[in-house]
Parts: C-alpha cells; sequence; structure tokens
C-alpha cells in the first residue's frame, strides 16, 4: 500500500462525508431549488469520489518500508501550504478576498521559483477569474476589504 496515496485518499473520502452531512443540514431557500447547501454538497460528493480514485490503488498496491515524506523539501512544501491557507483564512475578512488570495497566490508562486512578473500576472488572471465566479456567476458575496474591494 501506497502509505500517502492511502492517508490522503482516507482523508478526502472522510472529509467529504463530513462537508456533505453539515452541509444537508444547513436548510432551503424559500423559493429557490438551490439552497445554502447545493454547492457544499456538490464539493463534498466530489471529495469523496477523488478521495475513492486516490484510495483504490493504494490499497492495491503494496511497498514496505514507504516513508510518507521522501525528503525534507516535501515537508516544508506541506508546512508553505498550510500557512498560506491560515493566512487567507486569517487576513481574508481584513483586508478583503481580492488582496488577500493575490498575496497568497504571489507567495506561493514565488516559492515555486516562479520569475515576479510571470507570478503577479498568474496571480492577478487567477483571482480575477475566481473573484468573478463567485461574485458574479454564483452570487457568493466573498470579504471586501477595507479599500471596498
Amino acid at each position: 500500500m501506497l502509505a500517502r496515496d492511502a492517508v490522503i485518499g482516507t482523508g478526502c473520502a472522510v472529509g467529504g462525508v463530513l462537508i456533505v452531512h453539515r452541509s444537508m443540514q444547513l436548510g432551503n431557500v424559500p423559493g429557490s431549488y438551490a439552497g445554502p447547501g447545493l454547492f457544499p454538497t456538490l464539493i463534498g460528493i466530489a471529495l469523496c469520489i477523488c478521495g475513492i480514485l486516490v484510495l483504490a490503488p493504494a490499497l492495491r498496491q503494496k511497498r514496505k518500508g514507504e516513508r510518507f515524506f521522501s525528503g525534507p523539501g516535501e515537508r516544508l512544501r506541506l508546512v508553505e501550504v498550510t500557512g498560506l491557507v491560515i493566512f487567507l483564512i486569517a487576513c481574508a475578512p481584513k483586508l478583503g478576498f481580492i488582496l488577500t488570495s493575490w498575496i497568497m497566490m504571489m507567495a506561493e508562486l514565488c516559492l515555486r521559483k516562479n520569475s515576479l512578473l510571470r507570478s503577479a500576472v498568474a496571480a492577478t488572471i487567477l483571482v480575477a477569474v475566481v473573484w468573478g465566479l463567485f461574485t458574479k456567476a454564483l452570487k457568493v458575496p466573498l470579504p471586501v476589504g477595507p479599500w471596498g474591494w
């Protein structure tokens, strides 16, 4: 069994089940077919499916002596991503979604040794697409910073 795939697959599947369970408790909006739990439920189902797709091959293959982290670089990447997600959660209500997400994307892309210009362009495009998708298409309010954006 590939230890890393088994842990990640199990975590995704269990997380998906928890998300579906909690999103079913959100209730319905009168006069609307799509309540507040629709998108979390869909994401939870997709997470369960992805977890099972990662877990199944890991259970079929057996390797002994495999380590979860193959080197110190992998531990560092885990800490980087976890820290940036915590930064997003902590700072988005104060700085707003756009600025916080842009800073997070810039940091992640620069840590991956991309050029500053390429990182800035990619971060700007990604944040604009995500912001447009959530605020305009899905009508989901995102945190607004002190500057109104």
